[in-house]
């Protein structure tokens, strides 16, 4: 970015649920970006994907984080939820929080979902950078249709669920808000808690996607879009990647980290000793028994783009960032959602034409079969698909996101007068 050799260089903590891949990686990739404009980083949080910042030679922390199987357990629920254990939860991550920034002393502290930060920051007060998508905010202006399989859609039916949808948002974000709501009246804050989308906010927020994907209205200009900020590992390529034949179909099969075995099992149960080569990324989730079918083809981690570039089309349960990836590589996509926000990605999906949505359920296989026949059969999915990876070009992420950093960092410094170094204490050492 070029600015920290003629302005003083800032101390920017990173925190995201580290259980889930897409959050995590983007956070390490601006850190990356922020590094080498010669910042001190610090990234902190706890689960699995913890690994990436350290593999990357970044000081890491740690911070409490929900249990992974209980936030995919409220993620597919997108429902009310016990409020003592919920305000409980909020609280006991608002302290962890608070110990970390105090332990870091940032000039700014960066999160991505990470929503108790918008509270912890304005107590410790800190500037506060969050990293969403648009989806997620206030301003989206995506329409929305009945989530599949949700309890609303099962008990009133698609047509009726998908007219209520709006106040359902409205009243679950309300609630969810809740904790947060009481913790602010507690200690005086500043600041709008009336819904789950006011805490996601900062005081710059930054909407990792592009608005042809995700279209918003009336944004405020604490709010910009930078683009998709993918991870893109420096692994080799497998080495059964040379040797796929460009005459037969590919499918790519992923699922980031939502961790299900059963996605990859019935893929092989289905699609192996078929016409169509499968090629996998499991994320250690699945280990499988014995040797795969020939047509298929195994990695635990590689480069989703390059895997992409090789395939016809992508199956994955519509995770943001395997979404702007296949966009990135023009490939259509196939999504069979397990939760509120994979639902919504693909109903963008389907809305800009470039994949297609399956519903969960017993007949999931045979509709998921179809769909692949619909789009290789149908160049349109493959075109809109290319049209929208001529948008996601024309941005660069990870670049956009620390400039947008720098410029708020340098902002408040010029307002306020530099920190004073003496009052900070030493960087903590990359803890294993």
């Amino acid at each position: 970015m070029g600015t920290a050799s003629h302005r003083s260089p800032k101390r920017i903590l990173l925190i995201a649920d580290a259980n889930f891949l897409a959050h995590m990686s983007r956070l390490v990739e601006i850190a990356k970006v922020l590094k080498r404009a010669g910042h001190e980083v610090i990234v902190a949080g706890d689960g699995e994907f913890m690994f990436l910042p350290r593999e990357e030679g970044i000081a890491t922390d740690s911070v409490f984080t929900v249990a992974r199987e209980r936030t995919l357990e409220l993620a597919e629920r997108a429902g009310l939820v016990g409020y003592r254990w919920w305000r409980d939860t909020i609280y006991r991550s608002i302290r962890s929080d608070i110990e970390c920034i105090e332990r870091n002393a940032p000039d700014v502290v960066v999160g991505d979902m990470h929503w108790t930060l918008s509270a912890s920051c304005r107590v410790t007060n800190v500037p506060y950078v969050s990293v969403t998508n648009g989806l997620w905010t206030n301003y989206s202006s995506a329409p929305l249709s009945a989530i599949a399989g949700h309890f609303s859609t099962k008990l009133l039916g698609e047509k009726l669920a998908g007219r209520i949808l709006p106040a359902m948002k409205k009243w679950f974000g309300a609630y969810w808000a809740l904790p947060y709501r009481q913790f602010q009246k507690e200690h005086n804050l500043t600041g709008r808690f009336n819904n789950l989308f006011d805490i996601v906010e900062g005081n710059l927020t930054l909407l990792a996607d592009i608005p042809e994907y995700a279209p918003t209205k009336d944004l405020p200009p604490t709010m910009h879009y930078t683009g998709p900020i993918l991870w893109n590992p420096k692994l080799p390529d497998p080495e059964w990647l040379a040797r796929l034949d460009p005459r037969r179909p590919t499918l790519y099969f992923t699922m980031g980290s939502s961790g299900n075995p059963e996605f990859f099992r019935e893929a092989i149960a289905r699609f192996g000793n078929t016409h169509y080569q499968i090629i996998m990324t499991t994320g250690g989730f699945y280990t499988g028994n014995g040797a795969p079918p020939k047509n298929v083809f195994i990695a635990r981690f590689a480069n989703g783009l390059r895997l992409m570039e090789k395939s016809d089309i992508v199956i994955n349960h519509g995770g943001n960032g395997t979404i702007y990836q296949a966009i990135a590589a023009g490939k259509p996509v196939i999504g069979i959602p397990t939760h509120v926000d994979q639902d919504i990605n693909l109903q963008r999906v389907e809305s800009l034409k470039f994949g297609l949505r399956v519903p969960p359920g017993r007949h999931a296989g045979r509709k998921l079969v179809e769909a692949i026949e619909t789009i290789l059969t149908c160049d349109s999915f493959r075109h809109k698909a290319q049209e929208l990876q001529s948008c996601v070009l024309k941005y660069n992420g990870p670049v956009r996101a620390g400039q947008l950093i720098e410029k708020l960092l340098y902002a408040l410094e010029k307002q306020k007068g530099p920190r004073m170094a003496a009052r900070r204490p030493a960087l903590r050492e990359a803890t294993g």
